[in-house]
């Protein structure tokens, strides 16, 4: 962990809030004094809120967060901050995984299965929560798919959000155009627009003007990358993921992973839609390498780009009021199962991504353990950075979300004794229909439609077919246990789970037929 300042030598931030706490301390103190109340004066003295930085890419499983791909992040946000190795996401494809993370709701909830013309109140956001808090809000990179298609015109800010960087569709790594605060903005095929580096100048030049200033702080940086481009630059690796000049050549020679999960030979415990997957031939194989080969190169100036946040808050005095957090939105197939690509299926591969999080020990007020344990999601991010704030999910009075995640902040303070045993949590998707649970080491999956083509999960048929595995014995899903070896009471929570809203405890009962999230 990154050492808490010595006193004296916290960040601007927390200067300027402490001498700032020390008058309205010294002005409740002398109120109270004459009231007989001093201490609970002190008391009502808030904590500076601290800076929120979230650097999400696009597409990267968890293989791809090793082996110094991104030393730096690797280095000084995982191995000196907390590492989160049972994260998942709820929906593992692009759009309702984004969707849940501005939401903190499953996609049942928030309905952005596939496009951003689904989502529910799509102005009723995290960024618009912490901008009610007090907070400079930021997106600087890709939003949800199938923004172009609903807002007009395209280059339109979504509401909450102070500082607007989209990339427009389609998206590549050179050749494209940015909607910055709503004017278009066209990047050419010169070096210093490849589309990684430009996102990184946007947002150290924001974290650049904004931490010296009073107001905290939300950036949320997307960049495309490791995404395969739409487009077809005019560099090594067109078509797939560009790396940056003069990262071409890094990784050359890395081979494909091969857990037990690749190329799988005996398909026969899977369902008949997974067992008409031929096996992976040479010619895929080297397809295959060839494109993880760009994509882990893409990923060295998405590592820049952390690093040139951290310095620039480190510069400012800001690194001990800001949360650093590094994450994905989904993981894709590498050969793993015979797929060699996509996302959306219910296997590991797909659906844990890297999370680590830099969280300074002054910020929480206590040590932060290097590890967290238990199962999380991506719903739990925005119950998490609204309880740092001291925000509400309500856009107005009246106006508000029921959050089905649960605060990280018990288990980064040390405190699991209100952390459900064994927590469930959903996976689900809606294009070839599925809903799934993870607990007690299981997971239990319902297919009510499944893909007419699994290795692009394009066209579906209807279809019930289950699917059990013991994660504890079989952690690479080799060995479907079929319909009937699910318990009753697991079977039970996955039909809960799947139209769950809220926590028990926290929020108001979900309808007389509905059920709490676990």
């Amino acid at each position: 962990m990154e050492p808490a300042p010595r006193a004296g030598q916290g960040g601007t931030k927390a200067r300027l809030a402490g001498a700032l706490c020390g008058l309205v301390a010294t002005a409740a103190l002398v109120w109270a004094s004459s009231h007989g109340d001093a201490e609970q004066a002190v008391a009502a003295v808030p904590a500076p809120k601290p800076n929120i930085v979230v650097i999400e890419t696009d597409d990267q499983p968890v293989g791809e967060f090793r082996g110094g791909v991104m030393p730096f992040t690797e280095r000084r946000i995982a191995d000196r901050g907390t590492r989160f190795p049972r994260y998942m996401v709820t929906s593992p494809f692009c759009c309702p995984s984004r969707g849940s993370f501005i939401t903190g709701q499953y996609a049942h909830n928030h309905g952005a299965w596939n496009s951003y013309a689904t989502l529910t109140e799509p102005a009723n956001n995290l960024a618009a929560w912490l901008g009610n808090a007090g907070y400079r809000t930021a997106l600087v990179g890709k939003y949800l798919n199938h923004y172009d298609k609903v807002v007009n015109p395209v280059t339109r800010p979504e509401a909450g959000w102070d500082q607007w960087r989209m990339l427009l569709p389609p998206l590549s790594y050179y050749g494209y155009d940015v909607s910055v605060n709503g004017r278009r903005v066209h990047l050419g095929l010169n070096d210093r627009a490849y589309q990684t580096s430009y996102l990184n100048r946007q947002a150290a030049d924001l974290v650049g003007r904004w931490a010296p200033q009073p107001k905290p702080f939300f950036l949320w940086l997307t960049p495309h990358a490791p995404h395969g481009e739409s487009g077809r630059s005019p560099r090594r690796c067109a078509g797939k993921a560009v790396p940056a000049p003069g990262d071409e050549t890094l990784f050359g020679n890395r081979e494909l992973p091969h857990p037990p999960s690749f190329n799988e030979k005996r398909m026969g415990d899977k369902p008949e839609f997974m067992r008409s997957v031929p096996r992976l031939d040479k010619a895929a194989l080297e397809e295959l390498k060839d494109a993880r080969r760009c994509r882990l190169a893409s990923l060295r100036e998405v590592d820049r780009g952390v690093r040139l946040i951290f310095r620039t808050l480190k510069k400012n005095g800001e690194l001990g009021d800001t949360i650093i957090v590094f994450t994905s939105d989904n993981g894709l197939f590498e050969g793993e199962h015979r797929l060699k690509g996509g996302k959306r299926l219910p296997y590991r591969e797909a659906v844990e991504v890297p999370f680590a999080a830099r969280i300074p020990d002054q910020v929480l007020g206590t040590h932060v353990p290097g590890r967290v344990r238990e199962p999380v999601a991506n719903i739990d991010l925005a119950p998490t950075f609204l309880e740092l704030a001291g925000a509400d999910p309500c856009r107005t009075i009246g106006d508000c979300r029921i959050l089905d995640g649960r605060s990280l902040v018990p288990l980064l303070e040390g405190d699991d004794s209100a952390w459900p045993n064994d927590r469930g949590i959903g996976m689900e998707m809606r294009n070839c229909r599925y809903v799934a649970i993870t607990a007690d080491d299981q997971v239990y999956v319902e297919h009510h439609s499944v893909p007419v083509n699994p290795i692009r999960t394009q066209g579906c048929e209807k279809d019930f077919t289950v699917e059990h595995y013991d994660m504890a014995d079989d952690p690479h899903q080799l060995r479907n246990l079929g319909p009937n070896s699910a318990s009753p009471g697991l079977v039970d929570r996955l039909h809960h789970i799947r139209d769950c809203a809220g926590i028990e405890g926290r929020d108001p009962p979900p309808g007389p037929d509905g059920h709490y999230c676990e």
